[in-house]
């Protein structure tokens, strides 16, 4: 062999470069001439070998069958599809081999002088083989962190192909034997024969067979249509097959779709293993997300199944509030946090920070350092590469405590950066040095009188931001806009593509966010008064709006036609909202009442709360349970109640003026509610006990 091919293998598992030629006689060496013993699988277009060279570099050479009209083309394609793929869960394309040699062949019983095509498709040795054959249920195999790992990894790869490369590709044969596993269980999709180059015409008819039975969804048994919801389909057997061994799916087709995620979730709550309930059931809360987006995914009708962009999202955001649920219920008198190391001054949960982008360049991520010592700990975050990016962050934990701190990423780091390391520097500070002091430099370091300063790396990752995920603005206000158009308050549908807006003098609009245009308008429903509140009854295809005076007004937006209006109360209807299943509504006011309103029965009030010492700025059900409401007023009064009751059953004292009040599930039996204040502080509760409260940054 050349000294070239030497160097090649040396340098291929280095930075990206362009596949490399190989001459066939080097990959016959390498292969013991294509021994069985060294066969690692075949498929319908070629046969896979190891190939390991004399200094150890190991590579998978996939070795093309000789079949008349395929060879050229299927090399051609497969070589083109995969050359220019970058990404870590996409299989890397090291080299290749197209030569033409004379040789002697056997041919109808006589010996000829033939020319003959040898073709293959070098590529990076992937140790833990594929997917296909570490199969196996809840109960063995895999645990949950290594199930989800993989997981992850093929969405990743699937939202490369899809969303990410222009025009996208879309793999056509997306099954467990054609994802590989590397060293450490990361996987990379693999065998791209069947794929397609999608331009704008994004659903086609196909006129030649693909895929795989089991894994291609009924639109393509049917009626041979492909799309990137095929893939999808695809995606959505191997999470249930990967959760749940080679007879999952089989089984989620037996039963309603609640009673597998239960009988899933169930089963991977008993395997799985924790050093706490909270660890426990965050895993349980992935284990259920991942197995609905799976059956979201096998839909019969490919329109309901979610983009990857939507799937990798959801996984992202389900972290997020398992990671947040686990950092805001840890007792602040426990020294039992993840012990980095035993040395340092501060524990540190967690330690892989992950900053989710909610808003465009905006993210944050919850920090819950432990201070167990008797001592204030001074600190400070610092990022080597990307304080551009990462906001500075310092200050001084006191004795015996336990404190939340948000990191707040001012923008997303480049393009080609998933994961970076931010380092936690801490030391004792025996001087009396105030919290939140920015200048923890030399002159706190002063203070400390020469302690110790002690490192801490932390592994940081950001997630994608999605298309789908780019916000557009829909409405603006402009100061040529005469001030009687200017929004008041909106609602959003839940299941049409509408925002349903109040304006100033009386109007209300109806939009439609994805095109973008007006979907219907009532200038004169209140012609003199201020619109100042709004809502949808989408069920009754009705919406709502409460005016300045007290009136309540019911619109049919169906029929384009007044349902009612009634006098509600003596003042202006801040907010009003719907009942998840029984005819009520909830109104509250400037009045200081809260009324329940029963529109089956006329629109009869059937209850009246007097709620709060002055205005009731927000009411609102709780989701998880519709006999409960929260209300918040400018009285800094929190109360829950119960509708059956004309008393509050909880009332916290928010020390300021209230202006909004919202609930939040995070996953397992915890529930939380987050009031927001005049002042721009939040304040979160769980069960109704004060947690913790945060001011803007």
């Amino acid at each position: 062999f050349l000294l070239q091919d030497f160097i090649f293998f040396k340098d291929m598992d280095r930075a990206r470069v362009a596949p490399r030629p190989l001459p066939f006689h080097l990959l016959e060496e390498i292969t013991d001439g294509f021994s069985e013993e060294r066969k690692l699988g075949a498929g319908a277009y070629g046969s896979v070998y190891k190939g390991q060279h004399k200094n150890g570099e190991i590579i998978a050479i996939k070795k093309l069958h000789s079949m008349p009209k395929l060879n050229n083309q299927q090399f051609q394609k497969e070589y083109l599809n995969l050359a220019t793929l970058q990404h870590q869960n996409i299989v890397r394309l090291v080299g290749y081999c197209h030569e033409t040699r004379g040789e002697y062949i056997e041919f109808n019983g006589r010996t000829i002088f033939a020319e003959n095509q040898h073709m293959a498709l070098c590529f990076e040795y992937m140790c833990n083989g594929s997917l296909d054959n570490c199969l196996q249920d809840e109960s063995s195999g895999h645990d949950w962190k290594t199930r989800y790992k993989i997981i992850k990894g093929i969405c990743k790869g699937l939202k490369y192909l899809h969303e990410e490369l222009n025009p996208p590709i879309y793999h056509l044969d997306l099954k467990p034997a054609n994802i590989l596993l590397d060293e450490q269980m990361n996987p990379k999709i693999a065998d791209f024969g069947l794929s397609k180059f999608f331009g704008d015409e994004r659903t086609r008819v196909s006129a030649s067979a693909i895929g795989t039975i089991g894994y291609l969804p009924p639109e393509y048994i049917n009626c041979s249509l492909v799309s990137n919801k095929l893939d999808v389909f695809s995606l959505g057997v191997i999470i249930i097959k990967t959760m749940t061994g080679h007879l999952g799916y089989s089984q989620s087709a037996e039963m309603p779709s609640e009673e597998f995620i239960d009988l899933v979730q169930e089963k991977w709550k008993n395997r799985i293993q924790g050093p706490s309930v909270d660890d426990i059931d965050s895993c349980a809360e992935l284990v259920k997300t991942c197995i609905k987006i799976a059956l979201n995914c096998v839909d019969a009708d490919r329109h309901k199944r979610p983009n990857i962009g939507d799937i990798i999202r959801e996984l992202d955001e389900t972290e997020i509030m398992t990671q947040f649920s686990q950092a805001v219920t840890i007792d602040p008198g426990s020294t039992s946090l993840d012990e980095q190391d035993e040395s340092g001054f501060l524990e540190v949960h967690p330690h892989q920070l992950r900053f989710l982008f909610f808003e465009l360049n905006k993210a944050i991520c919850p920090l819950l350092l432990s201070n167990s010592t008797e001592d204030n700990v001074a600190f400070r975050i610092l990022s080597e590469n990307h304080m551009e990016e990462l906001s500075e962050l310092s200050g001084v934990v006191p004795p015996r405590s336990t404190q939340t701190y948000w990191l707040v990423m001012k923008k997303q780091p480049p393009a080609n950066t998933s994961e970076f390391s931010v380092t936690l520097e801490s030391c004792i500070a025996h001087e009396d040095i105030a919290d939140g002091d920015d200048q923890f430099l030399p002159e706190v370091l002063e203070l400390t009188q020469g302690n110790k300063v002690h490192k801490v790396t932390l592994m940081a990752v950001t997630s994608e931001r999605t298309r789908s995920g780019v916000t557009k603005v829909i409405y603006r206000v402009d100061a040529a806009v005469p001030v009687d158009h200017h929004l008041t308050q909106i609602d959003v549908h839940p299941t049409e593509p509408w925002i349903l807006a109040s304006h100033r003098r009386g109007g209300v609009s109806i939009w439609n966010y994805e095109t973008q245009e007006r979907v219907m308008t009532l200038k004169n429903l209140a012609p003199t008064d201020m619109m100042r509140s709004v809502k949808f009854i989408a069920r009754k295809r009705w919406f709502m709006a409460g005016d300045f005076h007290g009136w309540i007004h019911v619109h049919s937006f169906a029929m384009n036609d007044e349902v009612t209006k009634f006098k509600g109360h003596d003042g202006a209807v801040i907010s009003l909202v719907v009942h998840p299943s029984d005819p009520l509504v909830v109104s509250s006011s400037v009045d200081r009442h809260i009324k329940l309103w029963n529109w089956k029965a006329g629109w009869r009030c059937v209850r009246k709360l007097k709620a709060h010492l002055n205005n009731v700025e927000k009411v609102l059900f709780n989701p998880w349970d519709s006999n409960c409401l929260a209300s918040v007023g400018n009285d800094n009064m929190l109360k829950i109640w119960k509708i059956s009751s004309p008393l509050p059953v909880t009332i916290l004292d928010c020390d300021e003026h209230q202006l909004t009040v919202d609930y939040f599930h995070p996953g397992g039996d915890r529930q939380y509610i987050v009031t927001g204040s005049v002042s721009g502080k939040a304040r979160v509760y769980m069960q109704y006990t004060w947690i913790f409260s945060s001011s803007p940054q």
